[in-house]
């Protein structure tokens, strides 16, 4: 069920990404789909962006006209935490607190948010907002649209406390889990409001495992990473009831594919 809405990117004076995957696997080619045009949702007026290297010139010439929040990792040592301006721009720059909690941690995770008074989109990517990973390299993302509600905008204080309530088997897990990174990761307060204009049941069928760089308690690391990964592939091995093996498809940023990080994720 994963498959719905896995596309990968369009790539420049390379042959067709489809041509490659159908010769090499004989398997039906996953659609594809440039930054441009995943960045051009219609009447857009807000967007979030995160990635462990950013081009600002890519991510403006992208967004222009638009309020753009850009989370990124930084240098801890030359560069202080919190929310700065870009001067002249409609832009921020994020450097997370979390990061100056522990030297090694990196900002390493990939989303981008579009919202419009319509509709938000939410984008899960293997590639940093860089030029050259859009246009050389092979990536893999996974998007939906999402209406806003009919109705008036709900109080923000009924999405801060869904946001921040335990992973209950009622409760909309991919919605608690965005928000619990959009909090950790330092993202102004106005786009944990935004998410509450919008209605994100269609992403039941979807879990959303987030890294957060940094060291957690055993009480708390299964809400990121790799401990949660495994949470989430056991709750589904578990209420999946065919006899046959479970099968798992999964696709990686170059970084990911390293061995010492294949090895630990081919584990969990």
């Amino acid at each position: 069920y994963i498959l719905r809405g896995l596309y990968m990117n369009r790539l420049h004076n390379v042959p067709p990404l489809e041509a490659l995957e159908r010769e090499h696997s004989g398997k039906p080619p996953l659609p594809e789909v440039s930054f441009q045009e995943l960045a051009a949702l219609e009447g857009r007026t807000h967007a979030l962006v995160t990635g462990f290297m950013v081009h600002f010139d890519f991510l403006q010439h992208a967004f222009m006209g638009v309020d753009l929040t850009i989370v990124r990792h930084y240098d801890t040592t030359q560069d202080n935490p919190g929310l700065h301006p870009l001067p002249g721009t409609r832009a921020h720059v994020v450097h997370p607190r979390v990061l100056v909690t522990h030297p090694r941690a990196k900002m390493h995770a990939k989303l981008m948010l579009v919202r419009s008074p319509h509709r938000l989109r939410i984008v899960i990517l293997s590639a940093n907002p860089a030029r050259h990973e859009w246009s050389q390299m092979a990536q893999v993302l996974w998007y939906r649209d999402f209406p806003s509600f009919a109705s008036e905008p709900r109080d923000a204080t009924e999405t801060d406390r869904s946001c921040t309530s335990s992973q209950s088997e009622s409760g909309n897990h991919f919605l608690i889990s965005l928000c619990t990174f959009l909090n950790a990761m330092d993202c102004p307060d106005d786009w944990i409001h935004a998410i509450a204009r919008y209605n994100l049941s269609e992403s039941a069928d979807v879990r959303l495992v987030m890294s957060v760089p940094g060291v957690f308690p055993c009480t708390g690391g299964d809400h990121y990473g790799l401990d949660a990964l495994c949470r989430v592939v056991d709750e589904w091995h578990r209420a999946d009831s065919r006899p046959a093996p479970t099968h798992v498809d999964y696709f990686s940023s170059s970084i990911g594919w390293l061995t010492q990080w294949k090895d630990e994720f081919e584990a969990a």
